[in-house]
């Protein structure tokens, strides 16, 4: 007996799974994180130290919930912008220091399944500039999303060791990795996606000043009416 099946489909399961990974994965940190400040909360309360309360509470509000808030309030889709607020949680746990720039509102996709796409590339991408920066004195990840005439440009930049021309060259194949055996899959799926949308994917990396990762896809734009909620 044998089964074919449409290979479209399995690429399609496995998107979606990868970026339900990334997406629990960054909320696993984002809850540790969340668990933290509340045992603080709570241990002030039970000393009922009320103004020390009070000040940490603004802290945290100034330094972290505020800020956090500020980067993605240009993001419109609710699930790519918690996406991007539990990666920077998940960022804090690690040590790095992950920075979010818009360069134009992004607004939300006509296609569900675009913001899905996006959350796999860019926990993708974000993973191996986090597993990149592990271990340095500067650990600076930055991220950049953009949208100009209907395409997305979205940049992950790092602080890390870089690659030569051959490691770049191979990184993008199945299978390759500088991380070891049973890795190398993660870029050479992004890779796939990209092109089947239509997309451009490129790397810049120097030895010893860390790597560039520049993609471009094409974006349809949601209609307002859906976006503001109104049916």
């Amino acid at each position: 007996m044998v089964t074919l099946r449409d290979r479209s489909e399995v690429n399609r399961l496995a998107e979606e799974l990868t970026g339900v990974s990334r997406y629990a994965q960054a909320l696993r940190a984002s809850t540790h994180e969340f668990k933290n400040r509340l045992h603080v909360i709570l241990g002030l309360v039970q000393l009922r130290d009320l103004g020390r309360l009070e000040r940490y509470l603004h802290e945290l509000d100034d330094t972290l919930i505020a800020p956090a808030a500020a980067r993605v309030s240009g993001v419109k889709d609710p699930v790519l912008a918690g996406f991007l607020l539990a990666k920077g949680s998940e960022a804090r746990e690690r040590r790095i220091e992950l920075e979010v720039e818009l360069e134009s509102d992004i607004p939300a996709a006509a296609e569900e399944e675009v913001c899905h796409l996006l959350v796999t590339i860019i926990g993708n991408l974000l993973e191996n500039a986090f597993e990149a920066v592990a271990g340095r004195d500067e650990r600076q990840v930055t991220l950049t999303l953009g949208l100009d005439a209907g395409a997305l440009s979205l940049h992950v930049a790092d602080s890390g060791c870089g690659m030569d021309a051959a490691q770049r060259g191979a990184v993008l194949e199945q299978g390759v990795s500088t991380k070891g055996e049973g890795r190398g899959y993660g870029l050479a799926m992004v890779r796939a996606h990209i092109d089947s949308r239509g997309g451009h994917l490129a790397i810049y990396s120097t030895p010893g000043r860390g790597t560039l990762v520049e993609v471009t896809l094409p974006y349809a734009v949601a209609p307002s009416w859906i976006t503001d909620g109104v049916t």
